[in-house]
């Protein structure tokens, strides 16, 4: 979180732009944006649904800036994301697939030349093909595949539900709050661009302030439902 630092226009913890790790949720003139600002996500399911929950500092997703949210979603666990589910405003109280998109990663680019660090500058295009389109798309075969809705609690500020039967049983997820580039094609952003074109929100640093790329805030990725080693390219690494 970046909100105990707002105030100075800076994020001294959290960012590490060679890890693909974003502590941004500021504007290029480094105002702070508490409903982009992740404080924590969490993940529940049923026997039809996994349920996503992203906490927020702030408390209004259809901030005026127009804020996109998104789960991506690493099936094998490379570090490279397959699919991102995706929503954009306006969003309701009431579960809805009508914002929802999930778009997959065709060819394998979303990680650049190396899921651990930057590449960037280096072209790609990430997520790149649409498989579900708020169930009225022309690829969507499942109407009711994912959905999303907002302010269903506390700690559920955005709540993604998708079917468990397309991630299957095991996965790496995280979670993305985008208020910047809002470009999934661009994904991931530490390979588009290099560190001085992106900036840094920390005083301290060489290329303080925000260029490139702003009003972004995401998290290191957690396993569901295996074990592992514990050093999958992106994921959080256990604690003591």
């Amino acid at each position: 979180m970046s909100v105990d630092t707002a105030a100075e226009g800076r994020a001294p913890y959290g960012d590490s732009y060679k890890a693909n790790l974003f502590e941004r949720p500021f504007l290029q003139d480094m105002t702070y944006v508490s409903d982009l600002d992740i404080v924590s996500y969490n993940l529940a399911y049923d026997e039809k649904f996994y349920y996503i929950s992203i906490e927020l500092v702030g408390t209004n997703p259809n901030n005026s800036l127009g804020l996109n949210y998104a789960v991506e979603l690493d099936i094998n666990a490379d570090g490279y994301g397959d699919y991102i589910i995706a929503a954009r405003p306006p969003y309701n109280v009431n579960w809805s697939p009508d914002n929802v998109q999930i778009v997959e990663d065709t060819d394998r680019d979303t990680g650049g030349l190396s899921a651990e660090k930057s590449d960037g500058p280096l072209p790609g295009n990430g997520y790149d093909t649409v498989i579900f389109d708020g169930g009225r798309g022309e690829n969507d075969t499942d109407p009711d595949l994912a959905w999303v809705r907002v302010n269903a609690g506390n700690r559920a500020t955005v709540q993604f539900a998708f079917k468990v039967g397309f991630a299957g049983t095991r996965f790496i997820y995280g979670v993305l709050a985008d208020g910047g580039l809002k470009s999934y094609a661009d994904l991931d952003y530490v390979d588009r661009f290099s560190e001085e074109q992106a900036g840094s929100p920390e005083k301290s640093e060489e290329f303080y302030p925000l260029k490139s790329l702003y009003a972004v805030d995401n998290v290191c990725r957690e396993a569901f439902g295996f074990t592992g080693t514990g050093q999958e390219p992106q994921r959080c690494k256990p604690t003591r």
